[in-house]
């Protein structure tokens, strides 16, 4: 959307409109063949009605929820200092390191390729000025199965188009974009969805004033392809909300009325309950599996008249329909909703009126949102208006980040604030001493705890946010089952990947008092692509996505390793490389310390990466990747004992070595949640 800087005598009109855009095309509820449909001009359609001139000053009589609330943080949390920004921050990315990602335009022109930003949250650095090969602004994003970032459309203003095709993706690890194949079709405003194969399916978003991109398509990282849907061709608004099903399909719930269900590998879209009303410029969560939260906004006019109310719904009911719930204390628009580790929503932000620009209709005091009780409390207010173009996220730590935001006054917040719920100030926290660095599905996985950890009350995985304009594309809420023994978690993981599509989350544990822990990262796996039969034996994937990768797959037999991996059985097995061996330390926990393989004679200078493997005895399903180690580290101090296996192996050019054997000597098949791949140079296998 063009900032302020070019539009200064119309921004309201060109706020709405880009959300208005396309909704004078003929009902949701039709279906046609064609790739994109014509936009008539949304005064001439039936339903949509012409409001007062939207360039005229609103008559808000705000700013709302000043000066804040006098109860103590215990109950309404508290609000840190006003911080500037470089930018009035308009996306951003949770990314696996614990950093965000965010960017707003090209600081040339529009057209240009965005300007982009790394802020560390532990520092309170920016360290990085980083540039796509694209304009961003405006995109859509997701997180992929291997937790880089792919970030779809954007803004161009070549011709008469001002949706890009273009594609790019971040990498957490170098900080660095990289652009890969292009979209079928322009898209500004279009939202990004993960699927369970790790594929990423694009919905909505407009090509030009005149054409919507109506058509969903698919990206396959893998192959780095886009693929048309074009049998599920229909109009959905722009920035669609959506979310995925344990069957694999994708709910489509707002911001209008009519939801839909789009099945991707049918290429079929069907439509979905209707809602009681439109909350357009609104916003929507995913709250537990299978449910949908929406909150504020309103119907499709100009100006649109913001609301305060509430709608829910769970998609895994036998015959799914929205429920109307209490509503909150302000009407509001523009506004942010951001799951919490305790199960609350909190919504950030927003505006009472006034298209998103303008201090006085902005609405300050913060909300909180129980889902058992399906009730809003009011919390402490923060100090800037957040509005149009502004952003909030779960921080690892339980806070929320809150930035950026229009303000016509004086050219936008270049700043940020960061809320502390009150779960913070309710006493000493829960601590997770040790958690796996990847999960599979089904089976269970364990955690150790500590601080007021005897006491735990829930765990939860939460994905990481991916956030911009009113719509977190990433964030999703899985609380999961467990059983304690002292300071051991027996956690249950979610059962297949349509639950928890492949990518990092933050794993909480949250005690009695509802004060969670810091979040741990971890990474659940699955197949990359969808195909009939294995596509390689040889590259230690779930190509066919039966859940067996290569050696343990029939389909594969069980073709010979191209060199031995490193690290022997500690009982002293006949196995290259230096033993592996296991010492116990002090509180219980367990040191792994190994040796360098043999060297070939031209060993690489740069530092040679390792994967570290942990799993039960006799269970190779729970071979999973709990550390990757780099700088030549051949040392680490990990969890308990017990029935527990390690397995050490280094990374080469073949492939990123996660084959090895267990503590019986037993060959391991690769896990489906492999380290990142070293990518030096390295000795060749036949000196292995």
């Amino acid at each position: 959307m063009r900032s302020s800087r070019m539009f200064s005598g119309m921004p309201g009109v060109w706020g709405v409109f880009t959300f208005l855009l396309g909704l004078c095309v003929q009902s949701a509820g039709s279906r046609v063949p064609a790739a994109a449909k014509s936009v008539a001009p949304c005064c001439m359609m039936k339903g949509v009605t012409k409001g007062a001139s939207s360039s005229e000053r609103p008559a808000c009589d705000g700013p709302y929820g000043l000066p804040g609330s006098s109860l103590p943080p215990d109950q309404v949390g508290a609000w840190g200092p006003v911080v500037p920004w470089p930018i009035k921050a308009t996306h951003a990315v949770l990314l696996h390191t614990g950093k965000i990602l965010f960017w707003r335009e090209s600081a040339q022109q529009f057209g240009l390729p965005t300007t982009t930003y790394v802020w560390d949250p532990g520092t309170d650095q920016i360290e990085n000025m980083l540039t796509p090969a694209t304009e961003l602004f405006c995109s859509g994003h997701a997180q992929l199965a291997d937790g880089r970032i792919l970030a779809g459309g954007g803004t161009t203003l070549s011709g008469n188009a001002y949706g890009s095709t273009g594609t790019n993706i971040f990498d957490p690890q170098s900080e660095t974009w990289t652009r890969v194949a292009d979209m079928h079709y322009g898209r500004w405003y279009a939202t990004l969805t993960p699927l369970a194969d790790g594929r990423v399916v694009a919905m909505a978003g407009t090509i030009n004033p005149q054409t919507n991109a109506d058509t969903p398509e698919i990206y396959d990282p893998r192959a780095d392809t886009w693929t048309e849907l074009e049998y599920a061709t229909r109009w959905m608004p722009n920035y669609p909300q959506a979310m995925v099903l344990s069957d694999g399909h994708i709910f489509y719930g707002g911001p209008d009325k009519y939801s839909q269900v789009l099945d991707a590998n049918a290429d079929t879209l069907i439509s979905g309950p209707v809602s009681y009303y439109d909350n357009y410029l609104g916003s929507a969560v995913q709250y537990a599996p299978g449910k949908m939260m929406r909150h504020g906004g309103g119907p499709p006019l100009d100006p649109v008249p913001m609301g305060n109310k509430t709608q829910i719904i769970d998609m895994y009911a036998p015959s799914p329909a929205w429920t109307e719930t209490p509503s909150g204390a302000y009407s509001r628009g523009w506004l942010n909703l951001v799951q919490l580790p305790d199960g609350k929503v909190l919504a950030v932000g927003g505006a009472a009126g006034g298209n998103g620009w303008y201090p006085e209709c902005g609405v300050h005091a913060s909300e909180m949102w129980d889902p058992i009780t399906t009730s809003w409390s009011v919390m402490v207010s923060q100090q800037r208006p957040r509005e149009y173009h502004s952003i909030g996220l779960l921080l690892p730590d339980g806070r929320v980040l809150s930035a950026g935001g229009e303000n016509l006054d004086i050219g936008g917040e270049f700043n940020r604030e960061i809320y502390s719920p009150p779960y913070l100030f309710k006493g000493a926290r829960p601590t997770i001493e040790w958690a796996p660095g990847a999960i599979g599905y089904g089976g269970t996985f364990k955690v150790f705890v500590g601080g007021t950890g005897s006491n735990i009350s829930s765990v939860a995985l939460i994905r990481n946010s991916s956030v911009t304009h009113a719509f977190d594309q990433g964030q999703r809420y899985l609380p999961l089952p467990f059983s304690r023994n002292g300071s051991t978690l027996t956690v249950t993981a979610p059962a297949q990947a349509n639950m928890a599509p492949p990518g990092y989350y933050m794993l909480f544990v949250v005690d009695s008092s509802g004060v969670p822990s810091i979040a741990s990262f971890t990474l659940m796996g699955s197949c990359t692509a969808k195909e009939d039969s294995e596509i390689s034996c040889t590259n230690g994937m779930d190509d066919d996505c039966d859940g067996l990768p290569d050696q343990a797959d029939p389909n594969c037999g069980s073709p010979p390793l191209p060199f031995s991996p490193v690290g022997a059985v500690p009982d002293g097995g006949a196995r290259p490389g230096e033993p592996l061996k296991i010492d116990k330390v002090p509180g219980d926990m367990l040191r792994l310390t190994w040796g360098a393989p043999p060297c070939c004679g031209n060993c690489p200078v740069e530092p040679l990466d390792y994967a570290v493997y942990e799993g039960t005895l006799g269970d190779w399903g729970s071979h999973v990747p709990i550390f990757c180690s780099t700088n030549w580290e051949t040392t680490r101090t990990f969890g308990r004992g017990g029935d527990t296996y390690y397995l050490v192996v280094p990374h080469n050019e073949l492939r990123e070595g996660s084959y090895g054997f267990d503590s019986q000597g037993n060959e391991r098949a690769q896990s489906s949640g492999a380290c990142r791949p070293q990518e030096v140079q390295v000795c060749g296998p036949e000196a292995r």
